[in-house]
Order: C-alpha cells, then structure tokens, then sequence
C-alpha cells in the first residue's frame, strides 16, 4: 500500500512541475510578444515622422502629428519660448520606448526634429 502512494504523490508532484511550468513559459512568450508590440509600434512612429522630417514638403503642427500617431502625447514640455517637446511613450513589460517629437517656431510649432529613447540635447537646452 506504502507504494502505490509513493507513486502517486510522485505522479502528483510530475503534474505540478509540468502545469507550472508551463504557466511560465506561456507567461515569458505573452511578456516578450508585448514587448515587441512595444517596440515595433514606437519604431513605426520614429520611421514615419523620420519621413516627414526628411520631405519637409508638408510641415506638421502638433496636431498634425497627433491624427499620424493616433494618441496623444504622455509629455508635453517647453524648454524655450519658440520650442515644444512632446513624448510619446509605448510600454513593455520590460522597458519603455519613447519617441521624442521637437518643433519649432514663434507662433505656429512646426515638427523640425524627432528620436528614438534619446533626447536630443541641443533641442532640449533652449
């Protein structure tokens, strides 16, 4: 009799190995899809305001930048009187991507400039 429960306490024990392993291999494969989500989106944002910062045919005011990007900014800052800064932030389970989106101008803001996880110091200091 002593046996048969052994074996089975052994089988118990095998089951829950498995299920929790299994548990956290499906919690890595959903924490690493979120975070390539994450990344991917904020390099699509980097690459189509790139874009547009290259062409300069059609300038971009905020809000214009806004419509592109679908969201609103997480940061809005001024570190001059004639600039703005917004960021706008895609979060990972593991890390944060932030592009940096810097306009310029007296009255009307124009997208001048934008990065990727890096503030572009010049733009920053007024």
């Amino acid at each position: 009799m002593k046996l048969k429960n052994t074996q089975t306490r052994r089988g118990i024990v095998k089951v829950i190995i498995i299920v929790v392993l299994a548990a956290l291999v499906g919690a890595a494969f959903l924490f690493m899809t979120q975070e390539k989500s994450a990344r991917a989106a904020s390099e699509q944002a980097m690459a189509t305001l790139g874009d547009v910062v290259d062409s300069s045919d059609d300038p971009y005011e905020p809000e214009k930048v806004r419509e592109v990007l679908g969201r609103e900014p997480n940061e809005s800052r001024s570190p001059s009187k004639n600039r703005l800064v917004e960021e706008y932030v895609w979060k990972g389970p593991f890390s944060s991507h932030t592009v940096y989106v810097y306009y310029s101008g007296a009255t009307i803001k124009v997208l001048e400039a934008v990065s990727l996880n890096q503030t572009l110091q010049d733009w920053e200091e007024g």
